[in-house]
């Protein structure tokens, strides 16, 4: 009777085996040429570059605080003031952009710091429009409310 059990426990694993290996391999998914991250719209194209903030309407800059914004191909990062931040840019047919990631460090700063923080972070996904004055750099919204104004670094 021992054995028997014995050879139930035995066969089990591999009957339970042979039964996974009937089972249709899940397909892996591949990713066509039109995938991915599409190339920001040709009016954000003269903004690639460093800045650095100076002014918010409505808050004021911490004494200490640079904010910076660095625009790249296709995303905005930098530093608001003592947390880093990236955001992934993805162009619109329409030729504005939305922001599928966005990503930062939470550190606390202080109280006056991190309510600015909030708001910069706030400001900069609310951006719609970007007009480069020179080596001047203005974010609105999409009623043409200037939200941020930098200076080339």
């Amino acid at each position: 009777m021992r054995l028997r059990w014995w050879l139930v426990l035995l066969l089990l694993p591999i009957l339970g085996a042979c039964s996974f290996a009937q089972t249709p391999p899940t397909p892996i998914p591949t990713l066509s040429p039109t995938s991915g991250p599409k190339p920001p719209p040709a009016a954000l194209q003269p903004a690639v570059g460093a800045w650095v903030l100076t002014e918010m309407p409505g808050a004021a800059i911490p004494p200490d605080a640079m904010p910076t914004l660095l625009i790249g191909p296709s995303s905005f990062s930098g530093k608001a003031v003592c947390n880093t931040y990236h955001i992934q840019l993805e162009a619109r047919e329409d030729g504005s952009w939305w922001f599928p990631i966005q990503e930062h460090t939470v550190m606390y700063c202080g109280d006056e710091e991190s309510a600015f923080e909030d708001a910069y972070w706030n400001a900069l996904r609310r951006a719609r429009v970007i007009q480069r004055e020179g080596d001047t750099l203005v974010m609105k919204d999409g009623s043409g409310h200037v939200l941020l104004r930098f200076r080339r670094q």
